[in-house]
């Protein structure tokens, strides 16, 4: 095979979220970029992650669209779940999306596309198939994969990651999940309403970076589905065959055993950086993932990471965030030795349960363990009239407060958390003031209201209170 040498301004290695944002960007504005892709494009987002899970789950939801609608006067037959045709509206779902990612676009936007898996040769050449790319810049955005923990027995029988349940036509009757993170309860409520038997095991609590007064709204309600929940549950091993799946677990000092006919493992993503002969770039990284510093830099000064592959929040969204920062850091700097870096302080991230949980910045926990001093403004869902005429008055929404006001944090549960979560997660970005938020006129009636309560709230006892009413009736006199 004869090896041909390509020079570029940056080569993009992996075409999944971080990766494909960057390259967009870079070519439009001017850099040639080569983009060098192994696998699928799109990466675990479009084929695996969150495109076919919240397919899935809007299948699940229309499954049981009519199974609460007395209260409106209205009834509804049961529903009838074909699981084959719901994994066909999930691949169609990622057809539709698929051109937005895929080589054809790219190369139209003026890219070189290399369809081939990666590796350094040296400080900054990489060898891709028959390619030898040499770069003045190297984004490394290779993304995650399911993380198989070492449970004994686990490698005799047949079990599902995400990766490879979007294969599955038969619904599976008993379904064990392993997890009780985003992944393992989107996927247990899904398959739940689509008329599955779910039981999920965590060892610790479910959603356990999320504030515990949010879960708790969410588990009522995942127990309401009808899941088992068994938290608080240590794996210690797997057994059994194709449909008859047995895992064995302590819980409360006692060994116990649970039955299904098929087995989810969805207790979390390790960084895909194996095969990149990273140490010959001089490039330091652990099983989690490339280190990097604020900027996104490595050790490696030609090369920055982005995305899951180093990132500690693992979401497409911050995925594409790190890249805008690569950007700016590397083909764009506009003013001199000014380093843009990356705001993990202000990410905000959603499970899409029924109802959502919402979360940005600090939630009580973490701001107790920083030592930050705070104050709580918590509105309920059933302060919005939307929502009551909506019969989705179920959930809350609670903002932190530093002591100048500013928002630190917020949390929401309820339907349609993850729209509600934007205006907060801008304040937390701007470090703004409640004060900034109460300004902007919320449309009636609308969900967003419960946004405007919560400044009303925070607004309130500093204008309603017996010194203003004091002033106002002195003034009152001379008019």
């Amino acid at each position: 095979m004869k090896t041909h040498e390509i020079k570029t301004d940056v080569c993009v290695i992996g075409g999944g979220s971080g990766g494909l944002s960057y390259a967009a960007g870079a070519v439009q504005m001017g850099a040639d970029v080569v983009l060098i892709e192994g696998g699928k494009m799109g990466g675990d987002c479009l084929n695996y992650g969150c495109v076919p899970s919240k397919a899935l789950l809007a299948a699940a939801k229309a499954a049981v669209a009519g199974r609460d609608t007395e209260k409106f006067g209205i009834s509804h037959g049961a529903a009838k779940v074909d699981y084959a045709k719901v994994m066909d509206h999930v691949h169609d779902v990622i057809a539709q999306i698929a051109p937005h990612d895929s080589v054809e676009r790219f190369q139209g936007l003026g890219c070189t596309v290399i369809e081939e898996s990666a590796r350094f040769v040296d400080h900054n050449t990489v060898q891709a198939g028959d390619a030898r790319v040499q770069a003045k810049r190297f984004i490394i955005a290779t993304g995650s994969s399911p993380f198989v923990p070492p449970i004994p027995g686990l490698d005799s029988v047949p079990y599902l990651t995400n990766e490879s349940l979007w294969d599955q036509r038969d619904l599976p009757q008993e379904l064990l999940v392993i997890g009780g993170g985003a992944i393992g309860l989107e996927m247990a409520m899904a398959h739940q309403r689509l008329g599955s038997k779910v039981t999920l095991l965590e060892l610790s609590t479910i959603l356990p970076k999320d504030d515990p007064d949010l879960v708790a709204v969410a588990r009522e309600a995942l127990l309401a589905e009808g899941l088992t929940l068994l938290e608080g549950a240590q794996v210690k091993s797997v057994g059994g065959k194709a449909g008859a799946i047995e895992v064995r677990y302590e819980k409360d000092g006692k060994d116990q055993a649970v039955t299904g006919t098929a087995l989810l493992v969805a207790v979390g993503r390790k960084a895909n950086v194996e095969g990149l002969a990273l140490d010959a770039a001089g490039i330091e990284y652990s099983p989690r993932g490339i280190a990097v510093n604020a900027q996104q830099r490595t050790t490696n000064k030609r090369v920055l990471a982005i995305g899951d592959v180093a990132a500690a929040f693992q979401f497409t969204h911050y995925a594409a965030h790190q890249a805008s920062i690569a950007i700016q850091n590397t083909i764009l700097p506009a003013i001199p030795f000014r380093k843009v870096i990356s705001r993990a302080d202000a990410v905000p991230w959603v499970t899409f349960l029924d109802p959502e949980v919402a979360q940005v910045g600090l939630n009580e926990a973490t701001a107790k363990a920083k030592g930050i001093a705070y104050r709580v403004e918590r509105v309920d869902f059933d302060a919005a009239d939307r929502l009551i005429a909506d019969r989705k008055t179920k959930g809350f929404i609670k903002v932190l407060l530093d002591q100048k006001d500013r928002v630190i944090g917020a949390g929401i549960v309820g339907p349609s958390a993850g729209e509600l979560i934007h205006h907060w997660a801008l304040a937390v970005y701007n470090r703004s003031k409640i004060t900034a938020i109460a300004s902007f006129i919320a449309p009636y009636p609308t969900a967003g209201e419960i946004n405007k309560k919560v400044t009303s709230k925070f607004i309130g006892p500093k204008i309603f209170n017996p010194l203003v009413r004091r002033i106002v009736r002195f003034w009152l006199r001379f008019l």
